[in-house]
């Protein structure tokens, strides 16, 4: 269903939104918001009852095949990511609301609700500690709505999208070897451990899955930018943009938040900090049976992961190489920082 289309059906709307027949509906205004991955608008609505008026805001996402079968994919992922959420837990208030997820291999549909006009996303230089520590109580309480729960790790994504597996295909020696001038010999050690601390963890969490040891539902993604902060100072931090959600270790989301941190906010000390709050908040949420001592190496080993990150954009995303070995830099700081080199696999 084109935009137009969604646009040109008000019935449509209003089952989704469920508004009485009876009401009459305007389209106040229509905005598109530009996207790499799908094709997004805002649609303010005028809703009008018999002596009441009220105005009502929503984000569609769409995307077809015909036009990106890649970026189909990623939007068919978070279709069947908002469909499990309400399934298994639709009480969580760290998303956006959805109202209408559908989609398969030719078409994806996502109508949620707009929350632009009380939150807001924020700039590198907008970024403090506090902040970041925002982001990681709002993915603890998230983590802990799914943590240990047999329901996600049936969770049927729309692509088999672990970053993780893609280490063997994505050509890791090629990219070291094409790049060579770019990187230093300390730089390409740090890669190959985190290769191997990959591999090692995939097979881990593959274990943890069966045994559903410390598992929950992740974001995928939850950089700093895919949180939106309200104008509210008293309310958390929304988490969007789950194209890349699916079951796995709570601190994969962790260290993606770390990832998009400045470098010079990157220290030991605010390294620890973050698994410290992370793990205080799962406390207060009630998760059991998981110490620090294991949050922390969980973490450590993520960071690992985070290393082959700007290499799969580069390599699968065409994300510049100039880009790539910045981020690159960022992550090789943390992974010395916490001494990964020294992580026993």
């Amino acid at each position: 269903m084109t935009i137009e289309r969604i646009i040109s059906n008000p019935q449509f709307l209003k089952k989704i939104l469920n508004i009485p027949n009876e009401c009459d509906m305007l389209i106040d205004k229509t905005s598109k918001i530009n996207s790499l991955t799908s094709h997004i608008f805002i649609i303010n609505l005028v809703i009008k009852e018999k002596h009441t008026q009220y105005n009502q805001s929503i984000f569609i996402k769409y995307s077809n095949s015909y036009e990106n079968r890649f970026q189909n994919k990623l939007c068919q992922n978070e279709i069947v990511f908002y469909n499990n959420v309400k399934k298994i837990n639709s009480g969580i208030n760290v998303i956006p609301y959805c109202f209408y997820a559908d989609g398969n291999d030719r078409e994806t549909l996502l109508v949620l609700k707009n929350i632009s006009n009380s939150f807001y996303t924020i700039t590198e230089t907008e970024i403090t500690e506090h902040l970041v520590m925002q982001c990681v109580s709002s993915l603890a309480y998230f983590h802990s709505a799914f943590w240990n729960n047999a329901n996600i790790i049936s969770f049927k994504a729309g692509i088999k999208f672990t970053r993780l597996t893609d280490i063997d295909q994505i050509g890791i020696h090629d990219f070291i070897s094409q790049n060579s001038h770019f990187l230093t010999k300390s730089a390409i050690k740090i890669i190959n451990k985190s290769v191997d601390i990959t591999k090692y963890l995939l097979n881990e969490i593959n274990i943890r899955k069966k045994t559903i040891n410390n598992m929950t539902l992740i974001n995928g993604d939850a950089h700093i930018y895919n949180f939106m902060f309200s104008k509210d100072i008293h309310s958390a931090p929304i988490i969007i943009d789950f194209q890349f959600a699916e079951p796995g270790l709570g601190c994969l989301d962790l260290a993606h938040l770390t990832r998009k941190i400045p470098p010079q906010m990157l220290t030991y000390e605010f390294c620890h900090n973050i698994v410290h709050v992370y793990y205080q908040s799962l406390l207060k949420f009630g998760i059991k049976n998981y110490t620090f001592s294991e949050c922390y190496n969980d973490y450590k080993k993520c960071i690992s992961v985070m290393v082959l990150n700007p290499i799969w954009q580069n390599i699968i995303l065409k994300l510049p190489i100039e880009s790539c070995i910045l981020s690159l830099n960022s992550i090789f700081k943390v992974f010395n920082i916490l001494d990964c080199q020294q992580l026993h696999i």
